[in-house]
């Protein structure tokens, strides 16, 4: 016996008493028990428990003014899934115990984040041949015009990555670029000499110098 402990004999129990000896190793030492097969299982979701997900749905878009698509965007559902993993990790939470306020994501989560990702794409884009590309659009609710600039390159795994690198309201560049414009074309004649033309190229090329210098000053 692992316990080296000592037992008394008895001819009427005969070798009883060793058998039904439990070591006190044995003793602290937790059963094991098979895994039931519900464990792997995907629990099947009551209806009383969708609807009211459903109508926490409906007012998530009534309350806080959202279009019915605010589920359907791949961040929001990312993070939901993530709620809903942390739950089932540590328990019932308080939402207010897990979400950070909006300063908090501008002062640090989104420095970090941003710190993170410009490290990853210089490595990425280090002795590769780098493509830039420019797109505007216009938003659809608010009517305001945008400007972004892409970098094209392939990475180590020869993967083809295209990472957005600065985003700038068109009316701030509007102003800026009709402000140069103005000067150009009204200046005196030996300043104006120095430029041949003043083309679609030249407003461009101006147009994404104003971009890089206010993403510059913005980040």
């Amino acid at each position: 016996m692992e316990c080296k402990c000592v037992l008394t004999y008895n001819s009427k129990q005969g070798t009883g008493t060793l058998s039904r000896h439990k070591c006190a190793k044995q003793q602290n030492t937790p059963a094991l028990q098979q895994t039931k097969i519900s464990a792997f299982s995907k629990k099947i979701v009551s209806k009383s428990a969708l609807d009211r997900l459903e109508r926490k749905q409906l007012a998530l878009v009534a309350l806080d003014l959202h279009p019915l698509s605010v589920t359907e965007g791949r961040g929001f559902r990312e993070y939901a899934q993530e709620l809903i993993n942390v739950g089932a990790e540590f328990g019932t939470q308080s939402f207010l115990d897990l979400v950070v306020s909006r300063k908090c994501l501008s002062t640090r989560v989104m420095i970090e984040e941003y710190d993170k990702l410009k490290k990853q794409i210089m490595a990425d884009v280090a002795d590769q041949n780098v493509a830039f590309t420019t797109d505007m659009w216009t938003d659809e609710h608010t009517q305001r015009s945008f400007i972004s600039l892409s970098a094209h390159y392939i990475n180590n795994k020869f993967e083809l990555k295209v990472s957005l690198l600065g985003l700038v309201h068109v009316e701030i560049i509007i102003r800026q670029l009709t402000k140069k414009a103005f000067h150009i074309l009204y200046s005196p004649r030996g300043t104006a000499g120095k430029f041949s033309t003043f083309t679609t190229t030249t407003i461009l090329t101006q147009s994404m110098d104003l971009a890089l210098e206010h993403h510059q000053q913005t980040k």
